[in-house]
């Protein structure tokens, strides 16, 4: 696959462009007649020009009309709509040697933590509804409920659905009333033998026995698969 922008081969630089629109790409330099490139494969178009200099200043020119920069570009020092400039990657100079970044935990959790700053209030009509008749160990989870999560639950029964989050994050609780109430709302297209919920440990399936029929799912099986 060929590299796009600007690329130093020694003394030459290949000029590689994405233009599947045009039927023509020519590349502009300063005080040269406009070469054309030569289109490689469908929509891309490739020249090679020797003994061009670092830091020589180029345009497109498309379909002999329209002249832009190079999409690719490493440069652009008069801005976006300026001409680009071919670079040297590995003569760049780095200056911030000490800087070790972000951890990326840091940076998810920092991330989350404005999202729940952000959330709405707990669901009245939702918590209502869930308070009534619950016990057990939904007593406990009901009260953590979120507007965000009442939205999880109800998302379209014909989408995947990924939920993540931390350990206590409320992951599984969320998945379950999702169980809950697709069984209830989406009852003429799905039926209880159509779920299936595989737990890791032994202590998680305890947990789904003791939260769905909380639910009002009375219709539960389990079984445990014994580890080779």
């Amino acid at each position: 696959m060929s590299v796009l922008g600007a690329s130093l081969l020694g003394e030459s630089v290949a000029f590689t462009v994405w233009a599947p629109r045009c039927r023509s790409v020519e590349l502009v330099l300063e005080g040269v007649r406009p070469q054309p490139l030569t289109a490689r494969e469908p929509g891309l178009f490739r020249v090679t020009v020797a003994r061009l200099p670092e830091g020589t200043r180029y345009r497109y020119r498309l379909d002999g009309a329209r002249h832009r920069p190079d999409p690719a570009s490493r440069w652009q020092p008069e801005g976006v709509h300026g001409p680009s400039v071919v670079v040297d990657p590995r003569r760049f100079v780095w200056t911030d040697q000490e800087f070790r970044g972000r951890d990326f935990a840091d940076l998810v959790f920092a991330r989350l933590a404005e999202a729940i700053e952000a959330l709405d209030g707990p669901d009245g009509a939702l918590l209502a509804e869930l308070d009534r008749g619950r016990t057990g160990a939904m007593a406990d989870i009901v009260a953590t409920i979120q507007a965000a999560q009442y939205r999880l639950m109800r998302f379209p029964l014909e989408h995947v659905l990924v939920i993540e989050g931390g350990p206590g994050t409320g992951k599984t609780a969320v998945a379950l009333h999702r169980v809950s109430w697709l069984l209830f709302n989406e009852q003429d297209r799905l039926a209880a033998s159509d779920v299936l919920v595989v737990g890791p440990h032994p202590a998680f399936t305890r947990y789904i026995r003791t939260v769905l029929p909380d639910l009002g799912e009375r219709y539960l099986s389990t079984a445990l698969y014994p580890q080779e």
